[in-house]
């Protein structure tokens, strides 16, 4: 039974992809523990299926282990939550979860994060993966999947927080050679800074680790937001590593490329390094 359930919750981003229905999961994770509920879980090992309902799940990050009941088990499995400490906290609310083959897909309708003293939501986050297994190698994983072949969509992310600040705006007057006038009219409306409350319709795609990320800007202009650049998987004395390397940022017809590593470094995460146009995430 534990490594049924170590097939469940870890081999996620670790392993090749389990036979696996999740339905309806919800949680939350905060500082030092969390919390989550299942009603469904059905998974395949071997030519075994089993299937549980109502799964309580008790997270505690300082013992780095999980508890896992159900209505006639109770499994403790150790579990380092390092890649979880990017987040103060995190809920999330009726996640459902496929994966069989070579194909992944994740869906959760709210999400809710703090990092650091700001809050984030996102409405309606699905992500998914789809492959060819004749044209995959052997030990095929899913984050190679999502580096090979992956969607992500977004309905919105609302900010908690002010997003335009006056190192913002002289980020982006530096990198694209603007005067004073030009900022006015494009984050000013009758001499007063127009916030950006969120980032609509958000769609995401890599192929073969070259990604692209469309969305739109809630602003008063109606910005289009178009990101692009190469994702790369490397593994270093036993840690797997995540690069972003970012060859554009734009919002509209302007670069915001430095303020959005400037941000990202900013933010100072555990897990997050910013070198140059490079984010390196540690998973």
């Amino acid at each position: 039974m534990k490594f049924v359930f170590v097939l469940l919750f870890c081999q996620l981003s670790l392993a090749s992809f389990p036979l696996i229905r999740v339905d309806n999961a919800s949680g939350s994770l905060r500082n030092s523990s969390g919390h989550a509920f299942i009603d469904r879980a059905n998974y395949v090992l071997n030519v075994v299926t089993l299937s549980h309902d109502k799964i309580n799940i008790n997270l505690s990050k300082p013992d780095k282990n999980l508890i896992i009941k159900d209505t006639n088990t109770s499994v403790k499995i150790d579990f380092d939550f390092s890649f979880l400490e990017t987040f103060n906290s995190f809920d999330f609310y009726d996640l459902d979860l496929l994966s069989k083959d070579y194909d992944f897909k994740i869906s959760i309708p709210r999400t809710k994060l703090l990092i650091k003293n700001s809050y984030y939501n996102l409405s309606q986050l699905e992500v998914s993966t789809f492959n060819n297994k004749n044209e995959v190698p052997r030990n095929f994983t899913i984050l190679r999947g999502l580096i090979r072949n992956a969607k992500l969509t977004l309905d919105s992310l609302t900010f908690g927080q002010k997003f335009i600040d006056d190192e913002f705006l002289e980020t982006v007057r530096h990198e694209n050679n603007f005067d004073q006038n030009k900022l006015n009219e494009i984050f000013f409306k009758d001499n007063k800074l127009v916030p950006i409350r969120s980032v609509d319709k958000v769609y995401f795609e890599s192929k073969e680790g070259d990604f692209t990320l469309n969305a739109r800007i809630d602003t008063y202009l109606n910005f289009g937001l178009y990101i692009g650049g190469k994702l790369t998987k490397r593994v270093e004395e036993g840690q797997t590593f995540l690069d972003m390397d970012i060859f554009y940022a734009k919002m509209g017809y302007f670069s915001i490329r430095k303020i959005l590593l400037k941000q990202v470094r900013n933010l100072n995460l555990k897990n997050v390094t910013v070198n140059g146009s490079r984010i390196t995430l540690a998973l």
